[in-house]
């Protein structure tokens, strides 16, 4: 990126060596906030896709799974955060997956290049299409209960068990580094302040910069309990003009640089929420939302604007909860209540993995 930050893409399914005869299909799936490659939702997607590419026939899947500045395990490399409202980052990376797939011999050339977002990856994903609006170079979009309207869908759950898991997602992806997998919450800081955690010493130097620049209270960060007290924290220091002692806050010259902060924290999450974006969407579109998710109601679905736009199809499914779409009987193919408690239950099989593979299917045959 322009001001030195990083976005990282881990891969599935990249040929290894040359297929003349083949056609590819590469998918790029945005996960939820703290997700990445790592999430089991991620990777039944990505594994479901291509399983396929075993069969021998037609068109092949590529999995790319993009991971934000500072999630999933993206190293700081720049002082600046993960800003919601920033596009430019999203249309240097597809620039980057465009460019590398051109430039592989193993491709040849004939790929196609669609995108699945999921909760707060699938609210980017539509901001992305919106505002490229004919220079999207994605050539179809699957959408998975997107909050929509970010400041709503937090101020419908303030207050349940569910606020706190999302604060505990936020924290994770953004400041616990765990390359060995030992490191806990409590380990981050010492109690002078001295940052203990990031993944090089490059990176603790781009926190410790972020701090003085922003005037952040990582020990109080972490320690944040709601979305408000987050937001006192983080968000307003770092993406609203709000004074802070001890930093400074100027508006940049350079938007590609740093965007221009907003007047507040509502201001801010109108401006990220994808609601604002769906009527400009120029590529077609399948939007999932589960009735019965407990993270993201479905009234932030803007449904009359989405079913305006031609581009756009409407799916509102009875059960799914927040991204989960489970089907297949309750105990799938564990014989003992043991291998219900080792794990065996939930990763059985997800609906929307497959709904995914069947409509890229569709759209590239029909193109």
């Amino acid at each position: 990126m322009e001001d030195g930050g990083s976005m990282s893409i881990d891969w599935l399914g990249w040929p290894q060596e040359k297929d003349p005869a083949a056609h590819y299909k590469v998918v790029l799936i945005w996960a939820g906030i703290g997700g990445g490659s790592q999430c089991d939702y991620v990777k039944h997607i990505a594994e479901t896709l291509c399983v396929e590419n075993k069969k021998g026939q037609g068109a092949k899947f590529i999995c790319g799974v993009i991971h934000p500045r500072g999630c999933g395990m993206t190293e700081h490399t720049s002082p600046n955060p993960y800003d919601f409202t920033r596009v430019s980052d999203w249309q240097t990376s597809m620039d980057y997956i465009e460019a590398k797939a051109k430039d592989d011999p193993r491709i040849l050339k004939d790929f196609s290049m669609y995108g699945v977002g999921i909760s707060l990856g699938a609210n980017q994903l539509v901001k992305y299409a919106g505002q490229c609006a004919d220079l999207c170079k994605l050539k179809g979009v699957l959408i998975f209960n997107s909050p929509w309207d970010i400041y709503l869908a937090i101020n419908l759950i303030r207050g349940t068990i569910f606020e706190r898991f999302m604060i505990g997602s936020v924290q994770e992806g953004f400041m616990v580094r765990k390359p060995s997998g030992t490191m806990g919450k409590k380990q981050l800081l010492s109690d002078d302040g001295e940052i203990k955690f990031g993944l090089s010493q490059n990176e603790k130097e781009n926190f410790a910069q972020m701090r003085d620049k922003f005037g952040l209270n990582f020990n109080q960060m972490l320690t944040a309990s709601s979305w408000r007290e987050f937001d006192e924290q983080m968000t307003s220091k770092c993406m609203t003009k709000s004074p802070v002692p001890g930093a400074e806050h100027k508006v940049p010259a350079n938007l590609d640089d740093e965007p221009p902060r907003k007047s507040s924290v509502a201001e801010y999450y109108f401006e990220s929420s994808a609601f604002n974006f769906i009527g400009q969407v120029k590529v077609p579109t399948l939007i999932v939302h589960a009735k019965d998710d407990p993270i993201v109601s479905r009234m932030c679905l803007p449904l009359e604007s989405s079913v305006s736009n031609p581009n756009v199809l409407v799916a509102m499914t009875s059960r799914g909860a927040h991204v989960q779409y489970f089907r297949g009987k309750p105990w799938g193919d564990c014989a003992t209540w043991r291998e219900w408690v080792r794990g065996r239950l939930l990763p059985n099989d997800r609906w929307n993995s497959h709904v995914v593979r069947d409509y890229i299917n569709y759209l590239d045959n029909n193109s």
